[in-house]
């Protein structure tokens, strides 16, 4: 049974099936894991089976970054 947690999308670029996706397999993870790198490579590993390859994911606290493709 996992816990369900509160997601806020400040913005964001994936289609409400990927939002689900995502929030599934957080609520999952986060009930089994406690580090944030066991988090975010659970989450990326998901992701880039099931929405082809190269995604990047990032879990944690007080961070910023700037990403530009």
């Amino acid at each position: 049974m996992s816990t369900d947690r509160v997601i806020n999308y400040v913005i964001c670029e994936m289609n409400e099936e990927m939002k689900g996706e995502f929030q599934k397999q957080v609520n999952y993870i986060m009930d089994r894991k406690d580090t944030e790198k066991d988090i975010a490579e659970h989450v990326k590993a998901i992701f880039d089976s099931k929405y082809a390859p190269n995604w990047h994911c990032v879990v944690g606290k007080h961070f910023a970054s700037f990403v530009t493709y």
